[in-house]
């Protein structure tokens, strides 16, 4: 009988997204649980570490850790090497791709003005292109085609995961690696494969970050005001707006309480020229 997962996170992609991902490619099916509020605050205590996200296999036994998560399903399904040596090297490409979601992090998150803008043009400046410069040499050793041997791995679906968080950004775009053209290309061989396409297709719109915890400043947004937001909390829906170039999204109103899916950050004056 096939085991019965059940992932445990918030509802924002965040380290969660790998783990969905690698549901997605293999076709398997997964109760997506996402939590927020008191229901956080009641699973908790049941978490083996007190973090999410939490994969509960056969409803008794929890894994924690992104990575670890990730990496059991990928052997449970067939998606990591052909041998130990490929499996090595998925492993390098993961270790990778957290290095770089852990800048991203750092700079989203970091509410001194100065380390922020001095973590954003790093991120900009340096931790960005090392990070295509080396996909595009990886790629390039291995074919071309994928990162890791000759057919889908949990390391193609962790670089994709950690573009699609870069090409989502609406200051960036796939204009984010412009000077990459080895990237796009692994990009969208990804993006197209069958499970996955099936899956972004259908995939709940969320944010990326919980930036509920950012300072509110950071985003301009319009009738924010509580009496405002009682007026207008039967619409649908809400507009935000960027103040930085005035351009306005339209977010469902189950994700207000997020207010914006990206921070104005120093980090996209820097990658948005990239």
């Amino acid at each position: 009988m096939p085991a019965k997962f059940k992932l445990s996170y918030f509802d924002i992609r965040g380290r969660a997204e790998l783990p969905r991902l690698v549901f997605a490619a293999a076709g398997k099916e997964f109760e997506d649980e996402r939590l927020s509020g008191d229901k956080w605050t009641a699973f908790k205590p049941k978490t083996p570490y007190g973090q999410m996200p939490v994969l509960t296999v056969d409803n008794k036994t929890m894994i924690n850790q992104t990575g670890a998560i990730a990496r059991y399903l990928a052997r449970e399904f067939g998606l990591y090497g052909s041998n130990n040596m490929e499996n090595t090297k998925c492993d390098v490409i993961i270790e990778t791709v957290s290095d770089v979601f852990t800048a991203m992090v750092k700079s989203h998150f970091e509410q001194d003005e100065a380390k922020k803008e001095e973590l954003g043009k790093k991120l900009g400046t340096e931790v960005l292109p090392q990070f295509f410069t080396y996909l595009c040499k990886v790629l390039k050793e291995n074919g071309g085609k994928c990162l890791v041997g000759s057919k889908l791995t949990i390391a193609d679906l962790a670089a994709f995961d950690m573009l699609d968080k870069l090409v989502c950004n609406p200051k960036m775009g796939e204009g984010v690696y412009k000077d990459f053209p080895e990237i796009k290309k692994f990009y969208e061989s990804v993006k197209t494969n069958a499970n996955v396409q099936k899956y972004l297709e259908k995939r709940p719109a969320s944010e990326i970050f919980n930036i509920s915890l950012q300072k509110r400043e950071k985003c301009k947004i319009q009738d924010k005001t509580s009496t405002e937001w009682r007026k207008r909390r039967h619409l649908s829906k809400e507009r935000v707006e960027d103040e930085n170039n005035s351009r306005s999204f339209r977010f469902p109103e189950s994700k207000l309480k997020h207010k914006y899916r990206y921070s104005i950050t120093s980090f996209h004056q820097y990658t948005s020229q990239l």
